[in-house]
């Protein structure tokens, strides 16, 4: 492509959307068969979408089960409650195809997307590693599964995840530098103004606030001395009626259990 175009390779290759919408097609289209591999590609981009879709909606949707056991069993609700969710996420959507929708996605995906989930893998292996314990999820796992996690499992969780994310998330630091967007159409990058910069931070950090904020809150709520608040709740709180876990069906996607033997409605 550089050679045909007459036009530095350094200026052709880029990531992010011009990378699947503009190099790669420009591509494709030089190869034998083009409209047939063109077809096949945006078919691969729109399941590849969707796919992605699935993945963030059930999510937020076995999170808010977890939260709301009881409101959700109902299928009705459920029923609501996804689609006022499928909705939503369709309405702000919208924002990203319009004139300037590019604008508002890279603005998104450069904040929101990388440094974020950094931190919040750091934290949830550190969380499942050492406060809540390896051993008492392996046993949970081998309470509702039959089977206990393997010591590969312990390795990438207590050590390998934890240093690969922190690793990761300094680079990105050291390297950090302001959001611009290379328009094809215009040589040179337009670079987004200090008030658009702020607002990525602020939704950048709007994800992870609440985690210091939650502790803060729950060191208030506990009684003692600064240590012993710390130390009481890094201890997890263990339910005793999880040994009769093992009566009950788990649906996942919803946290909430139920009996085989009882007949339902």
């Amino acid at each position: 492509m550089s050679y045909i175009s007459n036009i530095p390779l350094n200026q052709i290759a880029e990531s992010g959307p011009g990378l699947g919408f503009i190099v790669y097609p420009k591509a494709i289209g030089t190869m034998p068969g083009s409209p047939f591999w063109s077809i096949c590609f945006f078919i691969m981009i729109i399941l590849l979408g969707i796919d992605s879709m699935f993945a963030g909606v059930e999510g937020f949707i076995a999170a808010a089960g977890d939260y709301f056991p009881h409101a959700l069993t109902s299928k009705r609700f459920r029923c609501i409650f996804v689609g006022c969710v499928c909705i939503t996420s369709y309405l702000v959507g919208l924002s990203m195809v319009t004139n300037g929708g590019m604008y508002v996605f890279q603005l998104l995906d450069y904040y929101s997307g990388s440094r974020i989930i950094l931190i919040v893998g750091l934290l949830e292996s550190l969380v499942i590693g050492y406060i809540y314990g390896y051993k008492r999820i392996s046993n949970d796992m081998k309470m509702m599964y039959g089977f206990s996690l393997t010591w590969i499992t312990c390795l990438f969780w207590c050590i390998v995840t934890p240093i690969f994310t922190f690793a990761l998330f300094i680079i990105s630091v050291i390297v950090y530098e302001e959001l611009t967007y290379k328009r094809a159409s215009i040589h040179k990058p337009y670079r987004f103004p200090g008030w658009a910069v702020k607002v990525g931070w602020l939704i950048a950090s709007s994800s992870v606030l609440l985690i210091p904020l939650v502790m803060i809150i729950k060191i208030f709520q506990t009684s003692g001395t600064l240590i012993q608040r710390i130390k009481t709740l890094c201890i997890p709180i263990i339910d005793n009626s999880n040994t009769e876990i093992s009566k009950f069906n788990v649906i996942t996607s919803t946290g909430t259990l139920y009996n085989p033997d009882e007949k339902t409605m």
